[in-house]
């Protein structure tokens, strides 16, 4: 069984009802979400296959940023944005696909849900996809909710 095979294994468990423990409980999958789509506050997971490996993240996110923004303003907080649409609306891009990483760089500000709840900007756009690592492993999100 390929890489691939067992990550869409794994992801329809979850999706039929495989729990999901967190730091503050158990939560289960909802729903499939794209990218676009993402907003503060939203707990999802953050599936991804790379070289040798899969996995998924538990995530809450606290906000998006684009990177040039930030870099122009030196403000971070001021130009923390709730969606990833208003994030792209900053910098005048029509979507992922019209980012030019060597000019701007759209991030998800998130808070880890697993075993220690630290926070980071671990995703950002690379190919017009959320991605993360040095690897740019492309991500598929799911909403997940609290039983």
């Amino acid at each position: 069984m390929s890489l691939r095979e067992e990550f869409q294994d794994e992801w329809k468990d979850y999706a039929e009802g495989k729990q999901i423990k967190l730091l503050d409980g158990l939560y289960k999958y909802v729903e499939p979400i794209t990218a676009i789509q993402l907003k503060k506050g939203d707990k999802v997971g953050a599936g991804w296959v790379g070289e040798g490996s899969y996995g998924f993240d538990f995530t809450e996110i606290l906000g998006v940023y684009a990177l040039d923004a930030v870099m122009e303003h030196k403000r971070l907080p001021h130009h923390i944005h709730h969606t990833v649409r208003e994030a792209l609306e900053s910098i005048d891009a029509r979507g992922l696909n019209s980012i030019d990483t060597r000019e701007h760089s759209v991030r998800l500000l998130c808070k880890a849900l697993e075993e220690a709840s630290e926070v980071g900007d671990w995703y950002y756009v690379f190919n017009g996809r959320f991605c993360r690592g040095s690897g740019a492993n492309p991500l598929t999100f799911f909403k997940i909710a609290k039983l």
